[in-house]
């Protein structure tokens, strides 16, 4: 695992879009990546579709998550947001796009035929990542297993909370939600979990320090190859000093 240590969130941002530009570049079939949504990748959209949007007119993209049980029409769908930030500033269309069903009447199959698509398609070659408050990586949850499938999840409290911020108050967010498995990201060609700002200090700290092990699932990220860790100096914090490069 490689610790990359940005000066401030722009320099962030920066250097997120270039990997992932970088990534989606490199010659070969088209590449396939999952993005994670939220307020830590918002810069990086951006950089992507003013200097880099030229890299990605072959890349496919899949939905690193989604809440269950939403219309089509409802503001709090993931696959909008990720439309809003990045498919439509970098002219993706929906046939560049594999979503999850939100109101799928079988939400295990449909796991399961996102989890196809992506095995056809020879499996990520990259995953960008936002650190969950409770150290979940996409949706998957403490106590979820290394090699947990793309599935249906229960959204933990924690959660709950923490995506509350954004829809207004915790009774607006679903409790339900798909999410791709520990499996498939861990097994991506490349992946990038961006940290930023001093709230993500303690989880950033066990992250990177603490016991590997499901309770805290992206300590994961620690056993495998191909992975770099990009913080920025208000989540690292004091370990800047001794971590930092």
């Amino acid at each position: 695992m490689n610790l990359v240590v940005a000066d401030d969130y722009p320099d962030l941002c920066r250097r997120a879009a270039i990997a992932v530009r970088d990534v989606c570049a490199a010659p070969g079939p088209a590449p396939l990546a999952a993005f994670a949504v939220g307020a830590t990748p918002e810069g990086m959209f951006r950089e992507l579709a003013d200097r880099h949007r030229a890299a990605f007119s072959r890349l496919q993209v899949v939905q690193l998550d989604e809440y269950l049980g939403l219309a089509e029409t409802d503001h709090r769908l993931l696959a909008t947001w990720l439309k809003r930030v990045l498919l439509d500033p970098l002219e993706i269309g929906v046939d560049r796009f594999i979503r999850f069903e939100s109101l799928a009447a079988d939400p295990e199959r449909d796991a399961s035929r996102v989890e196809g698509m992506i095995t056809a398609r020879g499996g990520l070659d990259v995953a960008v990542l936002g650190l969950g408050p409770n150290g979940h990586i996409g949706f998957n949850e403490p106590g979820t297993p290394f090699d947990a499938p793309t599935r249906p999840v229960d959204l933990t409290e924690e959660s709950v909370s923490s995506n509350a911020a954004y829809w207004g108050s915790r009774n607006a967010v679903p409790r339900r939600a798909m999410t791709l498995g520990m499996s498939t990201l861990g097994s991506a060609g490349r992946v990038i979990l961006l940290v930023s700002g001093p709230r993500k200090r303690k989880i950033l700290r066990r992250t990177l320090h603490g016991p590997i092990g499901p309770d805290v699932p992206a300590t994961m990220l620690r056993t495998r190859d191909r992975v770099t860790v990009m913080v920025d100096r208000a989540a690292l914090g004091a370990d800047t000093a001794t971590t930092g490069k």
